[in-house]
């Protein structure tokens, strides 16, 4: 699923917004750095929420 998951985002990266994934990177990488749990879980989310409706939006269109 992995592998599958990889050639969906290289077909169709130039049609996400990337900034918006590098920002929930971002904000994931820094609470880890920290040691927030919280935030780096609510980054982890901010990220998936963001592939989600990425993937929804090429499937569907």
């Amino acid at each position: 699923l992995v592998v599958q998951c990889r050639r969906f985002w290289y077909a169709y990266q130039h049609e996400g917004e990337i900034s918006e994934g590098a920002q929930a990177h971002l904000a994931m990488a820094e609470a880890i750095a920290s040691s927030d749990a919280a935030a780096a879980e609510e980054g982890a989310e901010q990220l998936m929420r963001y592939l989600a409706r990425f993937t929804h939006r090429i499937i569907n269109s």
